[in-house]
């Protein structure tokens, strides 16, 4: 079992992105995290714009740690 943390660098899979992204977690719930997203794909980046830089996703969705 992987424990995430407040601060933790992280790569995830979005049905609102088409492709993977990566972030610093900023909220950890149980079954969720709120990930400020600091690195996405150039045909991502107008979405993510809306999105505030942040999007909520559960945890089984984070692909892998960094």
């Amino acid at each position: 079992m992987t424990f995430l943390k407040i601060g933790q660098l992280v790569q995830f899979h979005s049905t609102l992105l088409r492709h993977d992204a990566t972030g610093t977690i900023y909220k950890h719930n149980l079954n969720s995290c709120t990930i400020e997203i600091t690195e996405c794909n150039l045909d991502d980046k107008e979405r993510v714009h809306v999105l505030n830089n942040r999007i909520i996703i559960s945890n089984k969705d984070i692909l892998s740690l960094k």
